[in-house]
């Protein structure tokens, strides 16, 4: 598999009513420009469900979560 040209690396603490907004939006920028692109979401220690709001993320499309916990 090829390696992407453009990787987005994204911090999230205490998000996780905007996390699906987040990514629909990283998404609409991106795939017009036709590009290999991956994006890294981060959960930087949330208190709230932005993690679990990462796991839903990744199912419904190619996302891996990631914790600082």
């Amino acid at each position: 598999m090829a390696e992407p040209a453009l990787s987005v690396v994204v911090p999230l603490r205490d998000e996780e009513p905007n996390v699906a907004p987040l990514c629909a939006e990283i998404r609409q920028a991106l795939d017009p420009l036709g590009i290999r692109y991956e994006v890294i979401l981060i959960d930087d220690g949330s208190t709230d469900g932005t993690y679990q709001a990462l796991v839903a993320a990744r199912d419904r499309k190619s996302t891996r979560p990631n914790s600082s916990h």
